[in-house]
Parts: structure tokens; C-alpha cells; sequence
């Protein structure tokens, strides 16, 4: 098992060009896109040959991802999308308006996904005590890390409800 810093020494050291880096992702960086999808995309949407009453009811295509295998996105139409069966087909294409104002496209969202989490979650005070029993067992390579999980918050409710259980 490797450490956090281990993956990354390891990943920065797979090469002599030094083209690779490393961003270490905290929750800040996790953001909300489902609510996004909610208010700036359809939820379900026909293809845009299968709206009217010219189309029978059978015949008419929703968009789903798992029905094509080729997306293509232009710059130029934003929020459509043109979808293809197979890759580089030019028969039985589909055209959906998946943004909900046509012709705009959203920007991507900026609102955290768990705000909440901006710090350290608690740690079951049971679990930590076992943590600490493991401590003697751990290399000494990895004890600086094992030591800042040891010094994370405890939720000490967690281990109340244990001991009313008995």
C-alpha cells in the first residue's frame, strides 16, 4: 500500500522529461454538476427530426447515451449535439437540443459539491482507537502519514450509540 506522496513521487519520477504533474484535488475541487445539469439541460429530449405529429409515437428516438457511440459537439450550435450509431456513419444520424435555451451553451459551474466538507470529517472514536493499536505495526517509511490520520477530529456519538446497544 502506498501513501498519498509515495503516488505522486511515483508518478513524477515515471519520467525524464518532466512533462508530468501532479494536482493533489481537495473537496473545493469537487463541484456540483448535477443541480447544474438540472437547470441548464433537458432531462429528456427527441430527436430534433422526431417533434410534430408527422412522426408516429414508435418511431420517434429520445436521446440516450448508451444508444450511440459517436457524439459530435458544435462550437457553432451550442447546447445540440449530433449522434451516430456507429462511428463515422453518415445514415441514421440524430440531432438533439439537449441545453434548455437553445442555442446557448452553460458555463461550467463553480458551486462546490460538499461545501460541508471543508475540513476533515470525523473520525469513529473506536475506529481511531484501533488505528492506534495498528501504530506499532507500521513501517517506519509510513508513520509520518499514519500519525496525521491519528490526529484527525474524533466523533465520540458514534461510540455512545455502541455502548447503549449493549
Amino acid at each position: 500500500m502506498f501513501t498519498h506522496q509515495q503516488y505522486v513521487d511515483l508518478i513524477l519520477s515515471s519520467t525524464t522529461s518532466k512533462k508530468l504533474s501532479v494536482k493533489t484535488i481537495t473537496y473545493s475541487d469537487v463541484i456540483d454538476f448535477k443541480s447544474w445539469c438540472k437547470v441548464n439541460f433537458k432531462a429528456k429530449t427527441l430527436s430534433e427530426r422526431c417533434y410534430g405529429k408527422k412522426v408516429d409515437k414508435k418511431n420517434k428516438v429520445s436521446f440516450q447515451v448508451s444508444t450511440f457511440f459517436e457524439f459530435i459537439f458544435n462550437p457553432i450550435k451550442p447546447g445540440e449535439v449530433l449522434c451516430r450509431p456507429f462511428i463515422d456513419n453518415e445514415i441514421s444520424n440524430e440531432t438533439f437540443i439537449l441545453s434548455k435555451t437553445k442555442g446557448s451553451c452553460a458555463s461550467i459551474p463553480t458551486i462546490e459539491a460538499f461545501p460541508c466538507y471543508s475540513s476533515k470529517l470525523l473520525i469513529n472514536i473506536l475506529k481511531m482507537n484501533d488505528l492506534q493499536k495498528l501504530k506499532q505495526y507500521i513501517p517506519e517509511d509510513y508513520i509520518n502519514f499514519y500519525e496525521s490520520i491519528l490526529q484527525w477530529p474524533t466523533d465520540v456519538s458514534s461510540q455512545l450509540d455502541v455502548e447503549e446497544e449493549f
